[in-house]
């Protein structure tokens, strides 16, 4: 599944510097890719409709997303109408047009099932990681692609009961695992792939990830 976000940002963001000086325009086109049960409908639906579920239902079809004024922290965002399609990789073909499209591109993974070792979770996010990098040299994005581990609460320890001076480890530790150097690499690389964890698992959950990668957006400029 993926997703095409348009974000036209205003007022002040955060670092002390405007994200409308950051992204110079409004409009930015955000992709969300992902396997299914990854968190992206729910990302989705917090973004279009400021709701939040924990309720399940796999997209089977694409479906139009309607536009959203959302204000996060001292950011107020102007999400466009968007598309949601499904995640089966049997939609490469429609992944690989909406991320020539994007400006910026998430990829969103199941972070608890890969420090699990699960094996066919590992397999895919593989092959989906080889596919995007190489989409992403033709032509060259300007943004990084952004790969973003979700159900973090599930994880051992759980990372949304951490202290914030005990997270820079849990990422230290996720990041150091053979599998995310391996997708990182097939991204196009440390340069050009930033990663980001975090849990969908309520509304504030969601807010705090959204907001970190705006943050690491932001950052990438400096």
């Amino acid at each position: 599944m993926f997703w095409l976000l348009g974000l036209g940002l205003l007022g002040l963001g955060v670092g002390g510097a405007t994200l409308a000086a950051l992204l110079d325009v409004k409009g930015k086109k955000f992709a969300v890719l992902g396997e299914r049960k990854a968190g992206k409908t729910a990302l989705i639906n917090f973004l279009t409709k400021g709701t939040f579920s924990k309720e399940y239902a796999q997209t089977l079809h694409p479906k139009k997303t309607d536009s959203n004024h959302l204000e996060l922290k001292d950011l107020k965002l102007e999400i466009e109408e968007s598309i949601d399609v499904p995640g089966s990789n049997y939609h490469y073909g429609q992944w690989e047009d909406i991320t020539k499209k994007a400006d910026i591109v998430l990829y969103l993974l199941r972070a608890d099932k890969l420090k699990a070792g699960d094996k066919p979770t590992e397999e895919r996010v593989k092959k989906d990681m080889a596919q995007i990098g190489r989409w992403m040299r033709e032509p060259s994005k300007e943004y990084p692609l952004f790969i973003i581990g979700t159900h973090c609460d599930r994880t051992n320890p759980d990372f949304t009961k951490l202290p914030d001076d005990r997270k820079g480890d849990y990422v230290d530790e996720m990041r150091s695992m053979p599998i995310f150097q391996d997708i990182v690499l097939r991204g196009g690389g440390e340069a050009k792939v930033k990663v980001a964890f975090g849990s969908l698992k309520s509304k504030a959950s969601i807010e705090d990830l959204v907001y970190e990668v705006i943050y690491q957006v932001e950052h990438h400029e400096e």
